[in-house]
């Protein structure tokens, strides 16, 4: 179980709060409203089968205060929360993305080629991401090579009997 960092930004009417990398496509949004005495609102995301979460982005319309807004990656489930004296009544839109995930990651190899040493190599296996990272004294030409091998996940092409 991966998780998807969280970047806050401010408008003058609107707080938005956005979670992972802004990739794929829209595959969920929701509009609605929190009432005066409503302290949690929980949003369950729901995205298509064989599709893996990448972005979440809240916006919530509430100008005496922002709530807290958290994502559990793992539930697929955006809560908007208030304190108990805050005033809650406010309105809500949440876009959700994702990529297709019918593809699981088995091997991945590296290879790097730099004069001065090896750098620093880490791979997000939620996003299939590979980064290399340089120290300052390793800033030269250098090549590199990634490999990466992955199987069918087996329940995606056997969806409704038709490969998807």
């Amino acid at each position: 179980m991966g998780h998807i960092g969280l970047t806050v930004c401010k408008s003058e009417t609107n707080d938005v709060f956005e979670f992972g990398v802004d990739k794929g496509r829209v595959s969920f949004s929701e509009v609605g409203s929190i009432g005066l005495f409503e302290k949690i609102k929980k949003i369950p995301i729901k995205i298509p089968y064989c599709m893996k979460l990448t972005f979440v982005r809240v916006e919530v319309d509430n100008s005496l205060g922002p709530p807290v807004v958290t994502l559990d990656y793992g539930l697929l489930m955006t809560t908007i929360r208030y304190r108990p004296l805050q005033h809650s009544s406010s309105t809500y839109s949440v876009i959700a993305k994702a990529i297709p995930y019918c593809m699981d990651l088995t091997y991945v190899n590296v290879a790097v080629d730099n004069p001065v040493g090896p750098p620093v190599v880490s791979l997000d296996r939620d996003l299939y991401v590979v980064t290399i990272k340089y120290r300052e004294s390793q800033k030269s030409a250098s090549t590199y090579s990634v490999t990466a091998k992955t199987v069918p996940i087996k329940q995606c092409y056997d969806f409704n009997n038709d490969g998807y």
